[in-house]
Order: structure tokens, then sequence, then C-alpha cells
């Protein structure tokens, strides 16, 4: 299947301006005449997926049968582009030509109004009840805001009808909009569909999901989507709905939501007009104006291509009666009157032959002069005889004279010339048509292709003709190019596949010949002509096996005609209700049914029926080749070894026993037998050493993969190996590939290059070596050329998970971490056991706070791989975010051992994870020192990087200086300097506004935490900011607005709960006020301790000793820990009954009476530090 890139054009008139991709589907946006239209197919990972295809046509069909209205995105038509299916739809795009969605608008404007979230119901709801009218039973079964598209003037779109009628699977759909009985897997009704638009109308006006169990779009593995399908089976089992409790939801939208996302279906609105019904009920008491939708003109254009995708789907009723009725209006329709024809072409039959010609002969009758007129007429014509042939040209040539320029009479003279000629016969012995025929034929398909470039992919029989008319000819390699593209376009084509078995056999390439056999076999294993060409390819294939022997008078020949006509016996038998293995036992039964098996892909029964025939005849070297070569497959390497040294030596002079045992040999590891095995053989079969030397080439280069490269010595041996088989071979790309491997880890960047782009020169399949040098390009810090080779890897082997990785790794470098996560999940999707995707994938899971899902990855990547060091320092990260310090420094020791002079990149992020495990162990001293050995190396890390990383080093920096040294002013220099990096990061600016309040700079934190609300407008930190800001200048009811949402967003947050508990303490809600100010506290915010105590004593005067008593045991308890004058002075701030000149005395004679001599130094110090902050 063909993946067309920007700037190409589809059918000779789609001009492709934007790829969309998903998980399996591609969207082409495309420019057509003054329009813009959307191509949408699937992707080569399920191209050959007979049930997939199949799904795609029912979505076709479903969403032409639903017709033209403006509120949904019309299908306008199914193409076949080749074997390659697409429907064509209306393209809704913004001014800047991007697909633009509900869920699009939501994600820039957090949540709709009142009124734009009626509006919007509405006509989604209009929508359905158009569709159902269309399709009573049809429920959509994926309503969610991706899905409904949002046009130029603001109208919703219904889009992708992919799952409906899709209900032999009813939990297909998007986990946060499925209700209760499609979570269960019940049938389906309209209810379901009016609950998932209950879901979308609470997150239009909340921007929030209403079931939060996972991101639309996250759900990434069966774990993940089986866990959220079970979190939302229990959400739905309480009877929760999220409208009640919300708000900020109006209540009487709040009322229409809850009957909407009601449990029981029989609790909801009956059905599409009920909700509508309420909703515009609703909308009058709101005065708000719900318009009908506009007249929608079908023009002729769009439904002939309606009629003729009918007739593409196999729907010949469906496209006649809209054929008909489309001539009925527009009589003189020519391209009406030509798919008329092109339908009337496919009934079989005199009478059908009758009906054409009549129709045909009375076009001409009305015009004479129409090109295409007479073209059918020839195309109608059999040519079954000389004058009936001479007819059809006298047809087609005429057409040719009236218009000179269309290209499908210049492929139809060149079909019936064809035709007449037995071109389209692939058997090898065909006779050819004169010289001056076959250049005619290829002179009018150039002519063809010439005027349309896309003729092949209308026309799939021109194809074969071009082919064989080159192999005629004498130009194989040619035609081998040609049916190479043509099965790019046809991949499923068995006439081609059986064209290009039949050129490679000519070409004595039998092993790749027989793969396209097995693939027609595969496709159709009653193709009449796959026999002939596999017959031949045995023959050619294995002499010595299908001709006679000094062992065997009979003969293979012979056996295999006797094979054959048994074939033909059991077919016969079979359709007879016989039982073919019933057959006899004696050897050239069991040899029968063990090939029989192995034509069918059984291959354990047919190993069993040769190892029969071998008991019975041990010595047979026929029947030891055939027991080694269905064991090969299946890689019993053993044993075919042991049979074919077996075979070597009864029969020596066979040289594709000793080809094939070499190659079981490299199979198996033995490199060192293969490489002297072929140096011996060398001498017993000289006509053979170009095929030794290509087997010693490949023990060599095997090898060389196969050495320790954390070792000098494996890097010695592998490098040696690499130069040995290039000796062989100096075109080997994969050679190159192994010494480019081996310079990186050598340090030789430059000659690792070349050798990679050797490498990509040399192989036939270039991915991995455009996957190692873009590698290494990023290493070197060139983002540019490692994401033009990511893409050239990619484009070489779509299903090069390996690719997609790379493409990732620069994507996360780029900052795009939605498209970096689109990649790993490919990769990972396509090579399950790729370490480093699962690493990467870990690292965006750890960014967006998905901690379960970091850490599945990162050990999951263990497991696979145990010295994988970046595993480590992710997961170590990982840690961290848990708590968890103690495991967190074993896994960043492991790192060490594993690399214990890490690349610079690698050493800031050790630099990062142990000052923050120190910070939370409170070894400030030591997180400063780490924190500034990262800011040493960042100068030596690739530029792209220097950034994200210095922000993160710099940010800790600032959250020590500013919070435990109490030194904003030095903190605010490196929160500045964070922001000149990159001013639209919303946590630094939060950080930075802190700090200008701890400087007295309230209009500068303002400004921050605004700035910061612009770029995120739910950031709950800067919400909690800005309202402990709004309680400082008395403006209460903002305040409390703001930190209301930012507790609604995330409850988590000590700073939202302080400044919620000062906020209720100033309007004297002093009980509320400290349930606040204990969560603060108890996230050691030290003055919310300040707080407790004071509204404690506010509330009763009587436990004043007792609160002071508490206050001075939690000063007692941080004297105890503290490590520097900062906290020192914390301390103070906190309690300053602590600087009494009694306590002091007390404290320190209690130094001396009580604390060891070993320790007594440092309390001595902070005695000195308590004096100093008195002072």
């Amino acid at each position: 299947m063909i993946e067309y890139q920007v700037g190409d054009i589809i059918l000779g008139e789609y001009h492709v301006f934007q790829v969309l991709k998903g998980g399996q589907g591609i969207v082409y946006l495309c420019k057509v005449g003054l329009g813009t239209v959307a191509l949408k197919t699937f992707n080569n990972t399920v191209a050959w997926d007979t049930n997939r295809r199949n799904m795609f046509r029912k979505e076709a069909l479903v969403w032409l049968r639903l017709g033209f209205h403006p509120y949904i995105v019309p299908a306008l038509g199914f193409l076949m582009v080749g074997e390659q299916p697409y429907i064509l739809s209306e393209a809704i795009v913004d001014s800047d030509q991007r697909s633009f969605s509900l869920d699009t608008l939501l994600q820039e404007r957090g949540q709709l109004n009142n009124n734009e979230a009626v509006v919007a119901c509405w006509q989604i709801i209009t929508a359905m009840i158009f569709v159902t009218r269309q399709m009573p039973d049809l429920v959509h079964c994926d309503l969610k805001p991706s899905n409904i598209l949002v046009d130029s003037s603001g109208t919703m779109r219904i889009s992708d009808f992919g799952l409906v009628q899709a209900l032999s699977n009813p939990q297909a759909g998007s986990i946060p909009y499925m209700s209760p009985e499609q979570v269960r897997g019940t049938p389906l009704d309209a209810r379901s569909d009016i609950f998932a638009l209950g879901a979308i109308t609470y997150e239009l006006l909340t921007g929030r999901l209403a079931f939060p169990v996972v991101r639309p779009g996250q759900e990434s593995s069966p774990q993940v989507i089986s866990q959220a399908l079970a979190d939302l089976a229990k959400l739905h089992s309480t009877g929760y709905i999220p409208a009640d409790i919300d708000w900020r939801v109006p209540s009487d939208l709040r009322a229409w939501i809850k009957r909407c996302l009601a449990s029981n279906p029989e609790d909801r609105y009956r059905g599409w007009d009920e909700a509508q019904a309420a909703l515009a009920y609703l909308a009058r008491t709101r005065s708000i104006v719900l318009a009908q939708p506009p007249a929608y003109e079908v023009p002729p254009q769009l439904l002939l291509l309606k009629a003729f995708s009918f007739f593409t789907l196999g729907y010949g009723s469906d496209a006649w009666e809209l054929c008909n009725a489309l001539l009925d209006a527009h009589p003189h329709y020519k391209e009406g009157q030509y798919l008329k024809i092109v339908m009337l072409f496919e009934a079989d039959g005199e009478e059908a032959q009758q009906v054409r010609n009549t129709y045909i002969d009375q076009l001409l009758a009305t015009d004479p002069h129409d090109a295409r007129f007479w073209m059918f007429k020839a195309m109608v014509t059999v040519p079954e005889d000389d004058s009936s042939y001479a007819y059809a040209l006298e047809c087609i040539n005429r057409a040719l004279t009236l218009d000179s320029q269309l290209a499908d009479a210049w492929a139809g003279r060149a079909i019936i010339m064809a035709s007449y000629h037995g071109t389209l016969n692939l058997a090898s012995d065909t006779p050819p048509p004169p010289d001056d025929m076959i250049e005619r034929i290829i002179n009018d398909i150039q002519c063809a292709v010439a005027l349309n470039q896309a003729i092949f992919d209308f026309n799939p029989v021109l194809m074969p003709i071009f082919i064989r008319c080159w192999r005629w000819r004498s130009s194989p390699d040619y035609a081998l190019q040609l049916v190479s593209e043509g099965l790019s376009r046809y991949p499923m084509s068995t006439g081609l596949l059986l064209q290009r078995a039949d050129i490679l056999l000519d070409l004595e390439r039998f092993e790749d010949a027989q793969e396209d056999l097995d693939r027609v076999f595969a496709l159709d294993e009653n193709s009449f002509q796959y026999a002939d060409i596999q017959r031949r390819a045995n023959q050619q294939r294995w002499p010595t096996r299908y001709g006679l022997s000094a062992d065997n008078s009979t003969g293979w020949i012979a056996w295999w005609e006797q094979a054959s006509q048994r074939e033909r016996e059991l077919d016969a038998r079979t359709s007879a209700g016989y039982d073919p293995l019933t057959f006899g036992r004696n050897v050239d039964d069991y040899v029968w049914r063990a090939k029989y098996y192995e034509s069918r892909k059984q291959l354990d029964q047919a190993i069993q029926e040769a190892h029969q025939a071998l008991m019975l005849d041990p010595w047979n070297t026929n029947l030891l080749w055939l027991k080694s070569t269905l064991l090969a497959t299946i890689d019993y390497n053993e044993e075919v070894i042991t049979l074919l040294e077996r075979a070597r030596t009864l029969e020596r002079s066979d040289f594709n026993i000793h080809r094939l045992y070499l190659i079981i040999l490299i199979k198996h590891t033995r490199f060192a037998e293969a490489i002297t095995e072929c140096l011996s053989l060398s001498q017993e079969f000289p006509d053979n050493q170009a095929h030794l030397t290509r087997i010693q080439h490949l023990a060599y280069q095997q090898r060389g993969f196969s050495h320790n490269f954390g070792s000098q010595t494996g890097l010695d041996e592998a490098l040696r190996d690499a130069n040995s088989a290039l000796r062989l071979d100096p075109r080997a790309g994969l050679a190159y590939e192994l010494r480019g491997m081996v310079h990186i880890e050598l340090g030789r960047y430059e000659a690792a290059l070349e050798d990679f782009t050797q490498a990509i020169a040399y192989n036939e399949a270039p991915s991995n070596a455009y996957a190692y040098r873009s590698n290494l390009h990023l290493s070197l810090g060139d983002l540019q050329n490692a994401v033009a080779d990511a893409e050239l890897a990619i484009e070489a082997n779509p299903e090069s998970g390996y690719a997609y990785s790379i493409r990732a790794d620069c994507a996360m470098l780029e900052r795009r971490i939605v498209v970096a996560q689109a990649d790993y999940d490919r990769a990972v999707q396509l090579e399950s056991d790729l370490v480093p995707a699962y690493v990467g994938r870990a690292s965006i899971a750890l960014m967006q706070g998905n901690i379960e899902g970091a850490l599945a990855d990162c050990d999951t990547a263990i497991a696979q791989m145990t010295l994988f060091a970046p595993a480590y320092l992710v997961r170590a990260g990982v840690q961290i975010a848990l708590g968890r310090l103690e495991e967190a420094n074993a896994d960043l020791d492991t790192f060490m051992e594993l690399i214990p002079n890490p690349q610079p990149i690698f050493a800031v992020q050790l630099a990062y994870n142990r000052a923050v495990c120190y910070v939370q162990e409170q070894r400030y001293g030591e997180a400063l020192q780490q924190i500034n050995q990262g800011l040493q190396y960042i100068d030596r890390i690739i530029p792209i990087a220097q950034g994200t990383y210095s922000i993160l080093l710099l940010s800790q920096r600032a959250l020590l200086y500013g919070g435990v040294y109490q030194r904003p002013h030095e903190a605010l220099r490196d929160t500045e300097r964070a922001l000149s990096i990159d001013s639209q990061i919303p946590d630094v600016l939060v950080l930075h506004a802190t700090l200008l309040m701890q400087c007295d700079d309230f209009d500068g934190a303002f400004q921050a935490v605004i700035q910061a609300l612009q770029i995120e407008p739910r950031h709950a930190p800067a919400l909690a900011l800005r309202g402990s800001i709004w309680t400082f200048v008395d403006e209460l009811d903002k305040a409390h607005e703001d930190l209301t949402l930012a507790l609604d967003l995330d409850d988590q947050i000590p700073q939202a709960h302080l400044g919620m508990g000062v906020l209720l303490t100033k309007r004297g809600e002093l009980q509320t006020a400290l349930i606040h100010l204990e969560q603060a506290a108890a996230a050691g915010l030290l003055p919310a301790h300040a707080l407790i105590g004071e509204i404690k004593q506010a509330i009763n005067p009587t436990m004043n000793e007792h609160s002071i008593d508490k206050l001075l045991e939690i000063a007692f308890e941080a004297f105890q820990v503290a490590k520097s004058f900062e906290e020192i002075q914390h301390i103070v701030a906190m309690c300053p009954l602590i600087a009494d000149h009694q306590i002091m005395a007390l404290l320190e004679e209690g130094i001396q009476q009580e604390i060891v001599t070993e320790e007594r130094p440092l309390f001595l110090q902070r005695l000195q530090w308590l004096r100093q902050a008195i002072l």
C-alpha cells in the first residue's frame, strides 16, 4: 500500500496538503478544484486485515446512505486507488487549513459559555434526528468532542461513523463517554448516544471530563483500557452524576444533563426528539435563538459520485436507482450516461450484451461525436475473430480521432490488442504476439500513462499487460521493476505476484520467487496458474530433487507427477466427503501427506509425516532433505544439523544440501564452523564460489553483531569481523551498519557517519541505517539531520519500531510531547521488546504525572534488558515522585555502576535526580552542590537540550534559595534566567511570583501569575497563588473563587489550603479554616502552625498554655534536625518564644548534659545560629 506525502497527487486530481495519522487510520486533506476534501483510509498495519477492510467498507456504506445534512460531515464517495479503499468526505478546516474539532475548541478556550453549549447541543441533536430518520436503528457508538468538527462559521458537524452498527463489539468507543450498558457490553440504542451527549455537554460547560477515568486517546494498552473500564463500571454502579455536585452548571442545564446521564436507560430521554424538545424549552427560558438548519442543495456531480461509490461497494441496485434518478432529472448529463454504461458492463449473458449494445447505439445516434461513446462501443465488442477484432479497433481508433487526449481510449486499444493476442495469459509457454504488436501495445499504454498518471489505479488489468510485453521484449529487469511498482498499488494481486515469481525464476532468484508463490497460495489456494509456476520453481530450484538420480530410478519428477495425480484424485474425492488421511502407509503416501500439510501451512503435521517416511527409508537423501527443510522452517536447528550431516555423507555432490547446512550453522551461532566449512567447500565446488562467499560474508557479519559491545575485546573482535565481511563483499550494507555501531562505541563519530551513509547506499532496506545515523546526528546535536533521517527510516520501513523510537527522541527534544508519545506508542506496538521506546515513553508519563504508567514502562524495560542504564535513571525519577527515596538512590547507584563516566546529558539528569533526593532528605547543602555540578555540565550537552535541563536545575536551586536559605533575591536571579530561556512555563512563573511576594513586590508577583494563567487557565498552583494575593489585598470573593477552583483541580496543593485557611480566618469561619490549615501544616508549611495556634486560642482561650507548649514542642523538634542558619530563622519566625533567654539557657544546659560528645559540636553550632537569628 502506498502512503502519500504532502505534495503528492492522488488519482490525478487530489492534491495532498496535510496528512493526519492515527493508530490504524490515515486522513489526507486535499485540494481539488476550488474546494477541500478529506480522503480517509487505513495504514499498512491493517492493510492485509480482511475484517478491518470489511468494516471499512461497511462504514463507507453507512456514511453514504446517511446522505447530506448541514450538521454532519457528508461522505462524498468511496474510491479504490489500486486495491486501497478510501472514503472521500468534505474537509472541515479552519482559516489556517487545520482540521478543527470541538475537542480543539475546548483545548483553546477551556470551556464554552451556557448559550454556546446549548446551541452546540441543539445542532448535534438535530443532526442525530436526521441520521436516525435515514437509518432508524443506527447508533453512532462514538460521540465525543474529537468526532464533532467545527466549521469556519462555528457550526457543529458530526463525523466518524466508523463504529456505527459495529455491535459485535458493543464496548467499542471512547471510554470517558461510554454509557453503563456500553461498558457492560449489552445491546445499545439511541439512548446510549444521548448519554454520550450528556457527558459532552458537561465537558463543554465545565472544561472537565464527566467521567475522568482516562483521557481520550490515552487508552494505550489493554491493561489501561481494562482498568479504565473497571473504574467506569464502578462509577456507573454508584449512580455517580457529576452535575449533581458541580456548582458551575446552571440548575436548568444541570437537570437536562442529569436526565441524559441517568444510569438506567429507561430514566433518560426516550429518543432524540424528546431530548430536543426539552432543550428547546430550556433555550426559550434563556432567550437563546435556535436556528433551523439551512437548506442543503446537492449538485449532480455529488449524486454521480455517490452512485459510483455504491457501484464500487457492490451495491448495484442502490447505484442503479440513484443513476436513473440522476438521468431523469438531467437527461443529457454525459457523466451519468458514462456511469450507466460502466454499470451495464457488469451484467453477464447474451441479454445483457444486447442491452449494452442497444444503449450505446442510442447514445451514438444522439451524439456521434462523443469519443467516450465510441470507446465504450469498442470495449463492448468482444474480439473473438479477425472481423470483430477489426471492428473493435475501428471504434477505438475513431474515439482517438475525436479526442486524442482520452487516456482511457489509449488504454482500451492496448487491452483490445492484448486480449486478442493472448497477452493476458501468464503461462511461461504462451507464444508472444508479433514484435510490432508488442511495440504498439507498449506505446499505447505509455501514451495513456502520459495523459493520466493514475491510469493504472483505474484500470488494474493494464499493469499485467504492460509487464508481459516488457518480458517479451527481453527486459526482465525492467519488467521486475514494473511489477514491483504494480504490487505497491495492488499488494494482494495474485496475477502480479505470479508474474513477479515467474520473472524471478528467470533471474534464478529462487527464494524470492518462492516467497511470492507462498503469498499467492495464502491469498488464493485455488489459483489455476499457481501449480504450473510452482512446478517450474521446484524443477529449477532443486534439479537433483526433481531429476533422475542413481538412488531412485523413478526420480522425483515421476514422483511429482504421481503426487499431482493424487492431488487431483483427492480434490475429486474430498468433494464427495473423502478423508485424505485414509491414504496408505508406504513412503510415497507419507511424503505426499507431508507435502499436503506443508502446502496448507500445517508444519507440525508435515514434519510428523516426513519423519514416518524417514523411519521406513532412513538413508534416502530426498527424505532427509524433505524433513530438514520442514524443520528449518520452524528453527529446530540441532536436529536439522544432524539430518543434513547424514545427507552430506550420503550425497556429497549435492551443493544445495551443503548450502542449507551452512545457513543452519550460522542460525545456530556456530560461526567459526561455518567459515571453516566454506573455505573447505570452495575447493570441491569452484562453480559455486559466489554462493560460498556470500555465506562466509554472512557468517562474519552475524558473528560481528553477536560480540559484547560492552568490552574492548568484544569491540575489537566485532571490528575485525566487520572488516572481514566487507573484504568479501564491499557493498554489504549490514556490514557497514555493524562497523558504524562499533565506531560509535569507540568514539569515532565521523567514521560512523561515513559507514552509515555507505550502509544506506548499499542496503535494499536502509531503514535501520537511517535510524542509526539519525541517532548519531542526535547525539552530536544536529537535530535537523536527525529528524530528516528518522523520517527517511520510517519511509523506508513503516514497520520499524526503532525508527519511530528515534523520531520520538527528536520530538522530545523539540518539546513536541504529543508527537513523541504517539511515536513511542507506535514503536512499542511494532516491537514489543524495544527497550529505548519504553524508557522514552516512561519519561513522558513522568512529565504528565502518570506515575503508574511511567513505573510500568521502566520495569518492562529493565526486565527486558537489565543492563540498559537509562532505564534506571528514569525509574529513579519515578521513585522520587512516589516518595521512595531509598529505591530512587538505589536506582541512581545502579546507573553509576553501569556507566561510571556517563555522557554529559546523562550526568546532568543524574545531578538533577540526586539534588531532588537530597532536598527531600533535607540534605540541602549536598543538593545545592549537585545542582551547581549539573549546571557546569550544561554547556557540554547538545544545544537543543540545554534549555530544558537549565530550567530544571535553575528552578530547583531557586526553590532552595527562596525556601530553605531565605535568600529570595538570589533565587529571583535563577528564575529570571530560567524565564529568559522559556517564558511560557507556568510552574516557573508561579515560582517567580512566589519569590517576588517574598520580596514584597506584589504587583510583579500578580503580573507573573496572570501570565501563567494566560498560558494555562486551569493551572492549580497559579490559581492558588492568585487567590493568596487577592486575600492579601482583601478581595475575598475573588480569592475564594480562585482558591476553590485550585482545590477542585488538585486538593493536594498545600499553598491552596494555606491560602484558604487565611481567607476563612479573615471571614471568621475559624472551624473550617482550621481544617485547611491542618492540611497545610501536615505538608510542612510552617506559617500554618502559627495560625493554627492563634485560631485555637481564639476558639478556646483556656487552650493558650497547651497551644504554646505544642508550638514549643514543634520548634524544639525542628531545632534538633536543623542544618543551616536559614532553617533556624524559620524556627524563630514560627515560634518567637524559643528565643526567650530562659529557654536559651535551658537549651545550652541540655546540650552539655544530654548530647553525646560526638554530636555536641553540631548542637552548639545550632545554638550559635539561634543567637544570631535573635540579633
